[in-house]
């Protein structure tokens, strides 16, 4: 056994010496590091006691065969993985990987991953290969991978045969680009700007711990943030931010432009704060479904059916003018009862309650985010990925400056004994 945890302490040793000679483009922008390795061994001492879990009937997918290790795929997975964003796009992100056998990761993409080579590109040169599924793109030659994460689904093959061909002679190192960053705010997976702007998460047993500090020209948090929602217990979504509201909406310009809103008029009248409460109640709607249909006379005659449907506890509270009432509309995905109060605008699903004060208290959190699963919730937010696992998240933000905020949070998952990282991969 002694001879054993040395082997593996010296192997772990050298794969961390191995994983400090990966190189990104000098112009990288951001870099997402996920510590493979220490989460591999988070999760090998957390399956001593859950063996099954780990071993058992799921060792095999539906069909009963067997399933594939990550580790068995085609590539070399180093100890730390690296994923970068390059200055010029910096919502793409790239990682290069080490071929070891095309032929076992052909298989993998092409059968697990459900990745298809894409035709358009398979002309162009016959020694790449490009594979292409939504948002994913990845290519590949008999060396190297190209592994490619993107906002939109067009795959920028330009960009991707340069980074795959390189030598990497002038790319930096991806350690020293993490290395500005002081190592108390690294964990299992960091991301990290050069702007110095950090994220990570940490994976427990059952929970997941999140910390970062974030600036943007988007932020313009006042300087004593403020709230309405007090927790009851009942709250399956409860999120509340204070920041200048005409900023975010500048960003979504192109949103704002589909829905033929007047932005120069919206930016003027809206304030800085904005609430989304969601409760583990239901409302009954009632449609009027308007049909028609032929009378004897074969002359047609309109129908009119009432209709009632289920519908979530739905309210939301906007800071703006009240002449800008009318621009909300009456039906988003449910009918929503609308008023002006305390200069907020309100929308729900149920009745608003005018009589009663709006309930303003100064808080320390410029953002606060609460999710609870509920059966409740199940009904409208079953869609979401790792719904079934995720028993609760909480998230707040405190100012630092006008333009800055520290945001701390945690993730509980439904089994307090496994491994949260592996309770999130695991399919």
């Amino acid at each position: 056994m002694a001879v054993l945890a040395i082997s593996l302490f010296a192997y772990k040793a050298f794969r961390a010496s191995q994983a400090k000679n990966i190189r990104i483009p000098v112009n990288a922008h951001s870099v997402l590091k996920m510590n493979v390795d220490e989460l591999i061994w988070a999760m090998g001492k957390n399956s001593l006691g859950n063996w099954n879990e780990y071993y058992g009937a799921k060792e095999r997918d539906s069909t009963g065969t067997k399933k594939t290790k990550i580790w068995n795929i085609g590539v070399e997975l180093p100890a730390n993985l690296y994923l970068f964003s390059l200055d010029q796009n910096t919502d793409h992100y790239y990682a290069v990987l080490k071929v070891t056998n095309s032929e076992k990761l052909h298989q993998f993409l092409n059968d697990k991953l459900d990745l298809k080579v894409d035709s358009a590109y398979q002309g162009s040169d016959k020694t790449q290969k490009l594979y292409s599924k939504k948002h994913i793109h990845i290519l590949l030659d008999q060396q190297k991978l190209l592994f490619s994460l993107s906002k939109d689904r067009t795959a920028d093959t330009a960009m991707m045969k340069n980074l795959l061909v390189s030598d990497q002679q002038n790319w930096q190192l991806a350690s020293a680009f993490m290395d500005k960053l002081p190592a108390d705010h690294r964990s299992d997976i960091t991301w990290f700007s050069k702007d110095n702007n950090w994220f990570s998460v940490h994976f427990n047993n059952g929970e997941a711990d999140i910390k970062g500090e974030f600036s943007s020209t988007l932020f313009r948090f006042p300087k004593q943030a403020s709230g309405i929602f007090q927790d009851d217990g009942n709250d399956i979504i409860r999120a509340e931010i204070n920041s200048d509201l005409a900023l975010l909406l500048k960003s979504q310009q192109a949103l704002v432009d589909s829905l033929k809103l007047p932005f120069d008029s919206l930016e003027r009248y809206v304030g800085n704060y904005l609430s989304i409460r969601m409760s583990n109640k239901e409302l009954s709607q009632t449609d009027t479904i308007i049909s028609y249909d032929y009378d004897d006379n074969f002359e047609m005659v309109e129908k009119k059916e009432l209709q009632q449907t289920q519908v979530p506890d739905l309210t939301i509270n906007l800071m703006a003018s009240p002449h800008l009432l009318s621009y909300l509309p009456e039906k988003l995905f449910y009918k929503f009862n609308k008023a002006s109060q305390s200069n907020l605008l309100r929308m729900s699903t149920g009745p608003l309650a005018l009589d009663q004060a709006i309930p303003w208290k100064q808080q320390a959190n410029v953002l606060y985010l609460h999710y609870k699963q509920h059966a409740v919730g199940a009904k409208y937010l079953g869609w979401l990925p790792a719904y079934d696992k995720i028993g609760s998240l909480n998230l707040t933000a405190v100012a630092l400056t006008e333009q800055k905020a520290k945001i701390e949070g945690q993730i509980s998952f439904n089994n307090k004994k496994l491994n949260a990282f592996y309770q999130l991969i695991d399919n």
